[in-house]
């Protein structure tokens, strides 16, 4: 394990210095020139001095504040934090059948989410809705989340005016900019374009998170064979570059900026050249992710419930299982994609999210191991029930049922009759999708949120459709659960 680690540093610091990363922001090309880095036709060249020296700057673990303290996520302390699926355009049904994703699907899922304690980060763009405007969607869908969520909250990426408007907004929703600087509120994904750059969009983002001190994950989602050399270590080499190249160019703009390191690697199905989501090589990237990010003494984000899948079949089960274990058994601290994501990252299921929270219960229970201390080994009790004994009625069996074993929700298990998978998953679905009164916001900051979107050119009538949709009423379905 050392030596390719040491092995891929090696290869990127050469990458970086001598091939560069292209930032396709002319803004972003000064800053780089202000600090000392070599900028020529919009290509920055780092020394691998001048990249390790920002790169440390960098938090090695902040805390992630929730509207709910008892929702706040620690990274960087070894603990797997799940978040929901990100940046599918479409809902998939069980039976493979596609539809474009919609506002009330958005907010149907942000409820979901809100109402499974197994996680505790909520939004981001768990599907793009196709029924609003996408230069306003980030706003809008932070909107929803908040109203329908009091946990750690995720967002979408944007040019600047929406980044700046989102982060005013934020600090309407926190206690003003001071505080929402003191206490990072927000966190997004920003991208890098493999091979070797950084589109304008993602920079923007970016920037004004950087600004704030709001967090980010800067992810390379490199392809071995089509974005990327064919090879693994060709491929992490290269990403390694990239998102390094970005976290010293945050710590440009706001030195002890958080973020998190993230290779989201893929390999290419050379049979298509289609991202091969799901696969094995997929699951090592995770695991090398979460080792190179602790080379660096940074945090890491990787990994997820993924799947290639085109229904809810065995495929969708298996990758699933294997990405979500990779991503644990590595300590990742951010999981995004940890519920629901299908068809390479194109499609969101309801049911697949239902299925996705039973993996996140038993990934979490292997990787809690076998647990000591107490009566773990109850040596009176082994001694009293003796040879040819049984243990089904002892109170020590009573005391530790429910702690020890995880208790599946949709699997059958015993003779009993079991119910049929999809009736399982519709009463589960039915539990989750209620509305959540714990997210219950203060009327004083809705309404000046509703007044500052208003001034934004948002039409009111969006507004009330979400605040139906989230079961406050106006024009939308109030309490209508999909």
């Amino acid at each position: 394990m050392d030596k390719v680690i040491n092995e891929i540093h090696r290869a990127s610091m050469e990458i970086a210095e001598k091939t560069g990363v292209k930032y396709h922001s002319a803004d972003a090309q000064d800053i780089l020139r202000g600090h000392g880095i070599k900028v020529e036709d919009g290509v920055a060249y780092f020394t691998e001095d001048q990249l390790m020296d920002w790169v440390k700057k960098a938090p090695s673990a902040f805390t992630w504040y929730a509207r709910n303290p008892d929702h706040d996520v620690q990274i960087g302390k070894g603990i797997v934090n799940p978040a929901p699926g990100y940046g599918a355009p479409l809902i998939m049904d069980a039976d493979g059948v596609k539809r474009k994703a919609m506002m009330e699907d958005y907010i149907s899922m942000c409820r979901i989410v809100q109402n499974n304690p197994d996680l505790s980060i909520n939004g981001g763009v768990i599907v793009q809705p196709d029924d609003i405007p996408s230069e306003r969607s980030a706003l809008l869908m932070f909107y929803a989340v908040y109203l329908t969520s009091d946990k750690c909250l995720m967002t979408g990426s944007g040019d600047k005016k929406q980044m700046y408007d989102l982060m005013e907004m934020a600090s309407i929703a926190f206690g003003g900019t001071e505080g929402l600087v003191k206490k990072p509120r927000i966190l997004t994904i920003v991208n890098t374009n493999t091979p070797l750059q950084m589109d304008g969009r993602m920079t923007d983002t970016l920037q004004v998170f950087a600004e704030y001190g709001q967090p980010f994950a800067v992810t390379s989602g490199a392809m071995a064979g089509s974005t990327s050399p064919m090879t693994l270590a060709g491929t992490l080499a290269v990403a390694n570059a990239e998102v390094l190249s970005a976290i010293a160019f945050a710590q440009m703009i706001r030195e002890g900026t958080p973020l998190l390191y993230a290779t989201q690697c893929e390999t290419a199905d050379m049979r298509n050249a289609a991202a091969a989501i799901g696969s094995p090589e997929g699951a090592l990237c995770y695991r090398f992710s979460a080792e190179m990010s602790r080379y660096y003494g940074l945090p890491c984000r990787g990994g997820g419930c993924i799947t290639d899948a085109k229904k809810l079949d065995v495929q969708a089960g298996y990758e699933s299982m294997m990405t979500c274990l990779a991503a644990m058994e590595s300590k990742v601290d951010l999981m995004i994609h940890g519920c629901g994501i299908m068809d390479g990252y194109a499609c969101m299921s309801y049911e697949k999210m239902m299925v996705d929270f039973e993996i996140i219960r038993y990934a979490k229970r292997i990787a809690k191991g076998i647990p000591l201390g107490g009566e773990a080994i109850p040596m009176e009790l082994i001694d009293e029930v003796g040879h040819g004994g049984q243990y089904l009625l002892e109170e020590h069996t009573l005391e530790y049922c429910r702690e020890e074993p995880c208790i599946p929700r949709l699997s059958a298990r015993g003779s009993m009759e079991p119910t049929a998978l999809e009736d399982s998953i519709a009463q589960c679905l039915a539990e989750y999708s209620s509305p959540a009164p714990a997210a219950a916001v203060e009327p004083k900051i809705k309404s000046c949120l509703m007044d500052f979107m208003e001034q934004k050119g948002i039409e009111r009538d969006i507004l009330e459709k979400i605040d139906g949709w989230c079961g406050l009423g106006g024009s939308g379905r109030q309490g209508d659960d999909t």
